[in-house]
């Protein structure tokens, strides 16, 4: 399961769902083709295996507006796959002010902030000042 977060966001945590399972599979996290399971900009949870579903949780100390897609891969002796490539999404986008202003009496005022990286659905009456 993916996540879709603001940049700088903390500990953010996706996780792989891995469906049909009666074993602990292993699995190895990266991002791009780098294996981070190692990495200190990480934190990669135990997997836990529950009624026929296991689940391996990583969680993204610190999200980046670069983040690429994460992959997990899986390897079983249940289902004989070896680092079987499963992609978890964590959106990551930035929001940004127009600035400081400095309002004057009696005279027009406006703000603006600019929403990037953004995937998802926005509409202006789920925007709030």
């Amino acid at each position: 399961t993916g996540a879709e977060v603001k940049s700088g966001t903390t500990n953010v945590s996706i996780t792989c769902t891995i469906s049909g399972v009666t074993m602990e599979p292993n699995v190895t996290w990266k991002q791009g083709t780098t294996d981070i399971s190692t990495n200190t900009d990480y934190t990669v949870g135990n997997v836990t295996l529950t009624d026929n579903t296991a689940e391996a949780v990583l969680t993204v100390k610190q999200a980046n507006i670069t983040d690429t897609p994460y992959t997990c891969l899986v390897t079983s002796a249940e289902w004989a796959k070896t680092d079987d490539p499963h992609t978890v999404n964590l959106n990551v986008y930035g929001l940004e002010s127009g600035g400081d202003k400095v309002a004057v009496v009696g005279q027009n005022f406006s703000l603006s902030c600019s929403l990037t990286n953004y995937n998802g659905n926005i509409s202006k009456s789920s925007v709030s000042w």
